[in-house]
């Protein structure tokens, strides 16, 4: 949610696109968990906030996700429907915190570039 001063910029096809926010509306990000729990079908959607430095921007972020004891993969059902392997390693949400906030990530890497699974592997 943001004051109506647009900040918010997603990654598009290796560009910056800026978020035009509907007054009064909520938008909501999908996170790693979601792409590993769909096996990749449903992206992690990569941003950042951006200041213009002339006018004062708030924007308020709620961060959600499961209780660190949680197991995260690949969804089993989705492996049977999509008929695919699973693209990434099952992990516990604490684990997954600490390979992104503990780091360090691969030079160039993300998290979840970090977690999948390399074929051969």
């Amino acid at each position: 949610m943001q004051n109506g001063i647009h900040g918010l910029q997603i990654l598009h096809n290796g560009k910056w696109i800026q978020v035009e926010g509907i007054p009064g509306s909520l938008f909501v990000n999908t996170c790693d968990q979601i792409e590993i729990l769909t096996n990749g079908k449903y992206k992690s959607v990569v941003h950042k906030a951006v200041v213009n430095g002339s006018t004062p921007r708030m924007s308020l972020v709620v961060s959600y996700g499961p209780s660190l004891d949680a197991y995260v993969e690949p969804s089993e059902r989705v492996l049977r429907h999509e008929n695919s392997t699973a693209a990434y390693n099952g992990m516990t949400y604490s684990k997954y915190y600490d390979v992104v906030y503990k780091g360090p990530l691969p030079k160039g890497k993300s998290a979840l570039e970090a977690l999948k699974i390399m074929p051969g592997n």
